[in-house]
């Protein structure tokens, strides 16, 4: 965490410029899930983790084990509603990677989740937004989400 030690003067009742300013900046948030950002071949991605699983999908490409993959491919789960007072937005699911036969079928799609450690075992973190869209995603396509 950042912190700024504020030199006040104790002869004055008040802030300079400088001092002002150092009491505007906000020490850094860290991220939810502890995640480090990364960028492999000019791609961002979310956490080191996902980074790994991209490297191993364009490997898997080269040797012709899979024959194509997409990054963040987003599916549309709910399509916009209005009712009496409100109108509900559409809702989707953006998927990590999806791996596509030759035919561009879609053979897997692959969600990158981060590990919680516990004492006995590694369990991976869900939310329950996300819970419940890998739920719409499986009713709409038919297709379960492989978590890594």
């Amino acid at each position: 965490m950042r912190h700024t030690i504020l030199n006040l003067n104790p002869n004055t009742k008040s802030l300079n410029s400088k001092e002002y300013q150092a009491l505007l900046v906000k020490p850094r948030k860290q991220n939810k899930l502890r995640n480090k950002p990364t960028e492999i071949d000019g791609k961002k991605f979310q956490s080191t983790k996902e980074g790994k699983v991209y490297s191993d999908l364009c490997w898997q490409k080269q040797q012709g084990l899979i024959y194509d993959f997409e990054t963040q491919k987003e599916f549309p789960l709910l399509e916009t509603l209005k009712g009496k007072t409100r109108t509900y937005k559409a809702k989707s699911y953006v998927a990590d990677f999806v791996i596509y036969d030759k035919d561009k079928n879609i053979v897997s799609v692959i969600d990158v989740k981060p590990t919680q450690k516990k004492k006995t075992k590694n369990r991976l973190s869900r939310t329950g937004k996300y819970g419940l869209s890998i739920h719409l995603f499986y009713l709409k396509y038919g297709m379960e989400v492989t978590e890594l």
